[in-house]
């Protein structure tokens, strides 16, 4: 199970983020990019919501 399913959020600035809780990293919610490690990022993917259906785009480049 992924430890950022139960991540912490937040942001830092303007960035919203979420942390895993075992691992000690934040995530750019938007990029997927690593605010910690620059060598690190996760797949995130493009996302809007329309009548209160959220829907799932393809994935985006980091």
């Amino acid at each position: 199970m992924s430890t950022l399913g139960r991540g912490i959020r937040g942001t830092r600035g303007d960035v919203p983020f979420v942390a895993s809780t075992t691992a000690r990293q934040a995530f750019d919610l938007r990029t997927g990019r690593c605010l910690d490690d620059a060598s690190v990022s996760v797949p995130s993917y493009a996302v809007r919501v329309v009548d209160g259906v959220v829907h799932v785009g393809p994935r985006t480049s980091p």
